[in-house]
């Protein structure tokens, strides 16, 4: 193709020029055989779709890395001097709920269902600022436990006994005895007028029916805690 450039100006025929290049390059754009970037290139080095920042995580404001359940996107490996000492599922258990587990300061202890051979949570100390004492009779084991928020707290629990309520009873204590001797009678505590039988004398000693003289009794023990009682009870009529 040629040009023709006679008769005119020097300026006239650079703007010639340009117009034929310019012609040609936007044809090329269009059929896709090159960008307007491609030929005159980028003015950044980044891909339009790389990323804008670089270098390690940051967490947002809020500070989520503070929170225990946080998920690090870096390190998903927990480290094991951060890690809290929780004793399974007992960490949540409340004044009323039944416990278990092994006699050993690691072992894993659960909330269970209540039930024969198990503990009965009677009071949850926050800190343990204070002693189970209180509970007298009823207080059978403690149990420290660490909660998700590092706090020792102390569960006073009792030993849901067999023959129940009898195991802890003070002497002049009212029941209700029921079953048939010797192995099925079961004690509840009840009010003096709807009693049938009184506690009369209580020992830590197992099966000791001769601290009881003439009068009934009632024996248990656990080997693995080292609970046991002995108590005395007769008949009872409040009227």
């Amino acid at each position: 193709m040629g040009v023709a450039l006679s008769g005119e100006s020097d300026s006239m025929k650079v703007w010639r020029i340009l117009g034929y290049v310019g012609t040609v390059l936007a044809i090329m754009a269009f059929f896709g055989y090159a960008t307007l970037e491609d030929l005159i290139g980028s003015s950044n080095g980044t891909p339009d779709d790389g990323p804008t920042t670089t270098g390690q995580y940051e967490a947002p404001d809020d500070s989520i890395d503070d929170d225990p359940i946080y998920d690090d996107p870096i390190n998903d490996d927990p480290d094991p001097e951060e890690e809290t000492t929780l004793e399974d599922d007992m960490v949540d258990a409340r004044a009323g709920d039944c416990v278990w587990g092994a006699n050993d300061d690691g072992a894993e202890w659960d909330v269970e269902a209540c039930e024969v051979g198990n503990f009965l949570v009677l009071e949850r100390i926050a800190g343990g600022d204070s002693s189970c004492g209180r509970w007298d009779r009823r207080w059978d084991y403690s149990r420290w436990v660490n909660d998700s928020e590092g706090s020792w707290d102390l569960l006073c629990l009792s030993m849901n006994w067999a023959q129940g309520d009898i195991a802890h009873a003070p002497v002049d204590t009212c029941l209700y005895q029921s079953g048939s001797a010797p192995s099925s009678l079961y004690y509840k505590f009840v009010s003096c007028p709807d009693a049938n039988a009184i506690v009369t004398g209580y020992t830590h000693v197992y099966n000791d029916p001769g601290f009881c003289g003439s009068h009934g009794w009632a024996s248990d023990r656990n080997s693995e805690f080292d609970l046991s009682y002995t108590v005395c009870v007769r008949a009872y009529s409040y009227y």
